[in-house]
């Protein structure tokens, strides 16, 4: 359960986006309010072992949400979080980031090459991000409870 009085960040989701012939882009959502919880400690009591850079972040339910935990697709439309092998998988990044990836109508008219070149790696360069490793959905109780816990 998140509790009122925790100190709330802004995190900026990344959201994988697959587009015709195996292309693809990411949609860019900023959510405020969430808890991000870096302590190597709690990592350690949790997981047993102790990872300085595990991270534990909780965000807030809202209408804007899409599940897609169960094979679903992401379909552009609001946000989601997502785990995956290399470009499939969401980016996650602590605060306001402003990079942007190309729109669809832009990403289609690339190679994956291309876009990998131009795009993936400038922003795994110079962008501290996280990778979903686990996805909780804590979906029990009223709906203001409701939250989805990401560990990268």
């Amino acid at each position: 359960m998140m509790t009122r009085d925790t100190a709330k960040d802004m995190v900026t989701m990344y959201n994988h986006l697959s587009l015709v012939d195996g292309k693809c882009t990411y949609v860019r959502t900023v959510i405020p309010d969430c808890v991000w919880e870096q302590d190597s400690e709690a990592a350690f009591q949790r997981t047993g072992t102790a990872n300085p850079e595990a991270v534990r972040l909780l965000i807030s339910f809202d209408s804007r949400y899409r599940s897609v935990q169960n094979g679903e697709e992401y379909d552009g439309y609001g946000w989601t979080v997502a785990m995956g092998p290399e470009l499939l998988g969401s980016y996650i990044v602590k605060g306001e980031c402003r990079f942007l990836f190309p729109l669809e109508e832009d990403a289609e008219s690339m190679s994956k090459e291309e876009f990998f070149k131009e795009f993936v790696q400038p922003f795994e360069r110079d962008v501290k991000y996280k990778r979903p490793r686990e996805i909780i959905e804590r979906f029990t109780g009223s709906r203001n409870m409701w939250y989805v816990e990401v560990r990268c």
